[in-house]
């Protein structure tokens, strides 16, 4: 829209012929009332200049443009047919008395509301322009379609969501329980401020797994006697205990994690086995696994805190085991030199022995005896092979047949710690024994026993790591722990039958865990097997060429019947699995030694004092 100059801003009363040429009012609409307060757009034609009217505005006297406006207000304004027609206080002040006058005020800034609309002067005539006029007027006010938002005030705002912050607050302190409780660390590990759900659940997890019955009448008063290792209680003992498992779990994590090891679905997996173990003990008492869960380790313990804490411990568990130790092991010349300097540790010797003897124990017998002994080393001359069927010379009868079997006086491969007489033991382990070596010991009577050496070697035989699963009989009359006659063979069968792989054996310490509490069943891992350890049964299973991981067996016995998992064969020889093993294991505690420092815990008794024994 144009805005149109004055030459006098203070003549605020000039008159301007505001009816429409002829030619332009055939295109009027009849119906159309032009809005009193909006200015028109006048063609610059309309506006008359002095020079057209023979006057000047300055010519006149007040009175007189008084009495001109007045006649042209009676001229221009015609009451309208139209009911939306109205007269405003705009057209009032044009009938301004003579004794109206300007007042000079400075201006008050305000801000409109300004509002677009849009007009066009016939709906009928395509020729006609529509034309944009910006309205101050309220009732032109619309709403603006591009945003229908309402703006909440920033006070409202902030009331509402301080209303609902309380709402969250106290929410949580109904439904999650006191919260300073909960929120109180009982124990800081390193830069670690464990919570009080972590601690809580692995304190009772720690209880349980060393076989405390948490649910018996005396458990609390059993954990106020004097604990192990000076501890004033055994609560103080196992809350120590416990500190040590997050503090090995925390600093182990972060060490694998450093070396690109993660927790993979298999801990997850052993995890949701014990929650499943769990839920068939809340099942079994009729109550949800979320109120069994809070009763048995804590009020803020739940089934996501489960899975994630114990998939970290048997991650780090595992790391600690197997990766970690990898690590750490033994050089070629470590293991060595630790060999060398301790070889009574790590050899086998093999060797023949015979003990003469007579039911008379007179002198003249066990001279005979000492004789007979020595013509058997003379005629040997050193060569070991030779002394059953020398020595079976000088027998007769059954001894005799027995002395001709072949290898019936060898003992082959006996480790240092299996010879009790420190005599013999000297002699077979010096160094300076050589094969066909012989030597007679005499026993509490003087009879002769002629020892003849074979061999010394190292312990070459791979180390066997191998589960058994014991399932006891049960026994009344001696009250021996078990399950009955009628189901233990259809039962064990059916954990046999579960069993598919290494994971799956070590699952049934949790599914059995009742039973293994009371003594019915009973799980062992034996990681450093060697022939001699077990039956002779079970040896020749576990050392059969021909044995491979994830092999399994049931054996039945007379009072118990056990599986066996075969895990697997180290790929390093004993000896080597041992002199690494105390190498390592001295590694482990130089690194223990060494980052110990950055994970040292502290009780906090504000915390410590919400750790209940057992939970309510």
């Amino acid at each position: 829209m144009k805005k149109h100059d004055r030459k006098n801003e203070d003549d605020r009363k000039a008159v301007k012929d505001i009816t429409p040429k002829e030619e332009n009012a055939s295109s009027v609409d009849p119906d159309m009332v032009a809005d009193p307060d909006a200015p028109s757009a006048p063609d610059e034609s309309e506006i008359t200049s002095p020079e057209e009217t023979g006057y000047a505005p300055e010519d006149l006297s007040s009175a007189e443009i008084s009495e001109v406006s007045e006649e042209a207000l009676s001229a221009d304004i015609v009451p309208s047919d139209d009911p939306d027609f109205e007269v405003t206080e705009a057209d009032d002040m044009l009938s301004s008395s003579k004794d109206d006058k300007w007042i000079d005020a400075e201006p008050v800034p305000m801000e409109l509301g300004a509002h677009e609309i849009h007009s066009m002067i016939s709906d009928d005539d395509p020729d006609a322009p529509a034309f944009t006029e910006i309205s101050t007027r309220p009732s032109d006010a619309k709403p603006n379609k591009s945003s229908k938002k309402m703006n909440i005030k920033p006070l409202m705002f902030l009331i509402v969501m301080a209303i609902v912050a309380v709402l969250v607050l106290i929410w949580s302190v109904i439904s999650l329980g006191n919260l300073n409780e909960r929120m109180t660390s009982p124990i800081t590990v390193g830069n670690h401020d464990v919570s009080n759900a972590e601690f809580s659940f692995m304190y009772h997890y720690v209880l349980l797994e060393n076989g405390v019955d948490i649910f018996k009448p005396d458990t609390e008063k059993m954990l106020q006697q004097p604990g192990e290792n000076g501890f004033a209680t055994y609560r103080e003992y196992f809350l120590d205990v416990t500190a040590k498992e997050i503090q090995a779990t925390y600093m182990l994590y972060d060490d694998a994690t450093a070396h690109g090891f993660s927790i993979t679905q298999d801990h997850k997996d052993r995890a949701q086995a014990y929650v499943d173990w769990l839920k068939t003990k809340a099942d079994a008492i009729h109550v949800d696994l979320d109120t069994y869960i809070k009763g048995t380790f804590g009020p803020y313990v739940n089934k996501s805190l489960i899975l994630s804490v114990l998939s970290k411990v048997y991650f780090t568990e595992d790391y600690s085991a197997h990766q970690k130790l990898d690590e750490l092991k033994a050089t070629p010349e470590q293991a060595e030199k630790a060999y060398q300097d301790a070889r009574n540790s790590y050899d086998l010797v093999s060797y023949r022995v015979l003990r003469i003897t007579f039911e008379q124990r007179e002198e003249s017998y066990v001279k005979t005896a000492n004789l007979h002994a020595e013509q058997i080393i003379e005629k040997i001359a050193g060569d070991q092979s030779k002394f059953e069927s020398t020595a079976a010379q000088y027998f007769s009868g059954e001894a005799q047949q027995r002395l001709l079997v072949p290898d019936s006086t060898l003992h082959k491969r006996v480790r240092y710690s299996e010879i009790n007489e420190s005599e013999w033991r000297s002699w077979l382990f010096d160094t300076s024994r050589a094969s066909g070596d012989t030597v007679i010991f005499k026993d509490d009577y003087g009879f002769p026993i002629i020892f003849c050496f074979v061999e010394r070697v190292r312990q070459d035989e791979p180390l066997r790591n191998v589960r058994f699963f014991y399932i006891n009989l049960e026994n009344p009359e001696t009250e021996t722990p078990g399950i009955p006659a009628s189901e233990i063979l259809p039962l064990s069968q059916t954990i046999f039958d579960s069993i598919t792989d290494e994971a799956s054996m070590i699952t049934l310490e949790t599914t059995y865990a009742d039973q293994l509490m009371d003594g019915s069943m009973r799980a062992v891992q034996q990681t450093s097997l060697f022939p001699g350890n077990n039956t002779e049964e079970i040896d020749d299973w576990i050392f059969d060429p021909q044995r491979k991981s994830g092999d399994k067996i049931l054996l039945e016995g007379d009072t118990q019947i056990l599986i066996l998992f075969y895990v697997e064969a180290s790929p390093n020889p004993e000896w080597y699995d041992r002199v690494n093993s105390f190498i390592r294991m001295d590694n482990y505690q130089a690194f223990v030694s060494e980052k110990i420092a950055n994970y040292s815990y502290t009780f906090h008794e504000d915390g410590l004092k919400y750790i209940k024994d057992i939970p309510s």
